[in-house]
């Protein structure tokens, strides 16, 4: 039985969080044992022990930031270090890194010289939420690098990956909700809304983020009315940074009467179930589960064109894709949907149709394990795959931007810790490089 250690950079409940927990979920326990370490304490951690499966707490080292201003200065070596000691004793077989954002992992199976896989929920190019601290062109090459296999999470994430360079060992892997159980979902609008049964009601489900586009929406909502008054927007969700913005947009719009901030609902089946229609704005998004939880209770779906979505719906058929920011769009959709009953009626079975059939559980379930198949019987080369003019290459452009940039002196010890870390992953001779990088460029150029 091969183990596996897999790394959140999170104990919360949110999309990628889920994204672990489902993986967890359809991981085959007789033939791979998992082990989860986690930063601390959450939502996250009590659903992975309810599965049985055991976690660890230790300091999780990540090289992405929620904004670049953020100043976080981890004690990557010695971060580094505590998940080798916990890959030697639990004797692992191999290492797997959820999201972009955790970096000991790769560094510390670099060590290890067991394989590592990354797992990429995110479009950082598009995403105004994530800050990687060196330019994405390294950062996507080194993420190359330090794993044997990266599973993009969509499409749209492995153009993302790819547009910064070749990558060679890229594949794309759907996450899957599980499936819904029809006898239990609730369709009454009367009893999930306190909505008349013939009230069309529309849906958005997601945090109140800049991200999703919740705002777009709101800006939709007049021209909808517009047409049908008796129409409802239900917002369903906990508030981020944007709820305050959200509540001054509808009292400012008089609109309170038409749209609903439900926060967050856990009966999130019978949510979708009881719309007819779920609209989702979002600017960026690598695979929203939300389009598939609606898609499973055969609710039809308008979303934009901004990653993952595009995975899932199909133009005409299973709903209707617009632009980003594009209220108007937003708006003839929703009032296509209204107009036409019965094709509504005929997208949401489309939809349903199509998730069991191309996001099966069963299928993520062979796939996911047929990764660690592959990936545990490989092993790194014993050689070094970075060369030292390879990583100074990568990393002299980052310290460049960084030492003309006084405003953002703090960097510089963030990189030295990165490369503090790479140095006892990689090679001494690296290491002696990376002491001092123009040394390094020094002795490239002198060879």
């Amino acid at each position: 039985m091969k183990r596996i250690l897999l790394i959140s950079h999170s104990s919360l409940w949110g999309g990628a969080e889920k994204c672990l927990y489902l993986l967890l979920k359809v991981l085959l326990r007789e033939k791979f044992e998992p082990l989860v370490l986690l930063p601390g304490k959450g939502a996250l951690e009590d659903a992975i022990r309810q599965l049985g499966i055991e976690t660890r707490h230790q300091t999780v080292p990540t090289w992405v930031r929620s904004s670049p201003q953020e100043h976080y200065e981890p004690d990557f070596e010695q971060a580094v270090s505590d998940i080798v000691h916990l890959i030697e004793q639990e004797r692992i077989d191999v290492v797997f890194s959820n999201t972009s954002v955790p970096v000991g992992g790769a560094l510390a199976a670099q060590r290890c010289r067991i394989p590592h896989v990354w797992h990429v929920l995110e479009m950082l190019s598009s995403d105004p939420t994530l800050s990687p601290v060196i330019g994405l062109e390294p950062f996507y090459r080194l993420m190359n690098e330090l794993s044997e296999r990266i599973v993009a999470a969509s499409d749209s994430v492995r153009a993302d990956l790819e547009q910064f360079g070749r990558l060679n060992n890229v594949e794309v892997i759907h996450t899957v909700i599980e499936p819904t159980d029809s006898t239990r979902v609730n369709q009454s609008k009367q009893e999930v809304f306190n909505l008349p049964e013939e009230t069309f009601v529309v849906t958005f489900v997601g945090e109140l983020s800049a991200r999703k586009g919740v705002e777009d929406l709101i800006r939709c909502v007049p021209d909808v009315l517009a047409r049908n008054s008796d129409a409802r927007f239900m917002i369903v969700g906990r508030d981020a940074e944007r709820g305050q913005a959200v509540r001054q947009q509808l009292a400012q719009n008089d609109l309170g009467g038409a749209v609903q901030l439900l926060g967050f609902r856990s009966d999130i089946e019978n949510i979708m179930a009881a719309s007819d229609v779920f609209v989702l704005p979002t600017l960026s998004d690598p695979l929203p589960l939300v389009v598939q939880e609606a898609m499973s209770v055969s609710t039809p779906v308008v979303a934009t064109r901004s990653g993952g979505c595009e995975d899932m719906v199909v133009e005409g058929e299973t709903g209707y894709l617009v632009s980003t920011s594009d209220p108007k769009g937003l708006a003839t959709a929703i009032i296509s949907m209204m107009d036409n009953p019965e094709k509504r009626r005929r997208m949401g079975e489309n939809g349903r149709k199509r998730l069991q059939t191309r996001f099966s559980h069963q299928d993520y379930s062979q796939k996911i394990s047929q990764l660690f198949r592959e990936v545990s019987q490989q092993r790194p080369p014993a050689e070094i795959r970075l060369s030292a003019d390879h990583m100074v290459q990568l990393l002299t452009p980052c310290l460049e931007a960084v030492t003309a940039c006084q405003a953002l002196e703090y960097k510089n010890q963030e990189l030295q810790n990165l490369h503090d870390a790479v140095e006892s992953s990689v090679s001494t001779r690296l290491g002696r490089l990376l002491t001092s990088p123009w040394r390094g460029l020094r002795a490239v150029f002198d060879r």
